[in-house]
């Protein structure tokens, strides 16, 4: 027989599942809004890490243009932060790197990042590099610590090339690339237990 009241109450518990699970998934750094394009070679930013974090998701934003396949990369320097242009340097890891990857949405990666480690994150859309530049410095937020991001980059096109002689020009726009953290699996569902109320014209 048809219960309105369970039926209420597992679309209610569904609701507040669906919720709890967005929110709980994945968290995306902030970013300034687009202010301007280039297109050519690869543009990102480095920031140091303020604590422990996993970079699970990435993503090129539409911006810049609405269609082309997505390159990005992330490294962790080894020997400080990258140098001031014309300065380049080559003492990096590569942590990750896709390109020419067709994906529509966010890019799943599993990316250990600890206190202290000096990250670059570099990207942009379609095969001639079209970068999404954002504001000089902008401060974000990583677990509820403020970290400013700086301009870096390289002079080549990162669907053809791996990420090599990287600069920095602290002074100029950001290449925007979304970064996505500390994402969960969300959690099973159960079986519901207990009772509900339901009161007329709540």
């Amino acid at each position: 027989m048809f219960s309105i009241k369970k039926f209420l109450k597992r679309t209610l518990v569904l609701i507040l599942f669906f919720q709890a699970s967005n929110a709980i998934a994945q968290t995306q750094i902030w970013l300034p809004a687009q202010i301007t394009t280039f297109t050519s070679w690869v543009r990102g930013y480095y920031f140091t890490a303020p604590t422990n974090f996993t970079i699970c998701q990435l993503y090129i934003p539409t911006d810049a243009t609405t269609s082309g396949p997505q390159n990005i990369a992330v490294v962790k320097f080894t020997a400080g932060p990258p140098p001031a242009w014309p300065g380049t340097t080559n003492s990096f890891v590569t942590l990750f790197i896709t390109q020419n990857n067709p994906s529509a949405t966010p890019i799943p990666c599993n990316i250990t990042v600890n206190a202290g480690d000096v990250i670059g994150v570099y990207g942009a859309r379609t095969n001639n590099c079209v970068n999404s530049y954002g504001t000089i410095t902008p401060v974000t937020t990583i677990l509820g610590n403020n970290v400013t991001l700086y301009r870096s980059g390289m002079q080549n096109c990162l669907s053809g090339f791996v990420m090599q002689n990287i600069w920095a020009e602290v002074g100029y726009d950001i290449g925007r690339i979304y970064m996505y953290i500390n994402c969960c699996q969300p959690p099973t569902l159960g079986n519901i237990s207990g009772s509900l109320t339901v009161c007329p014209n709540s």
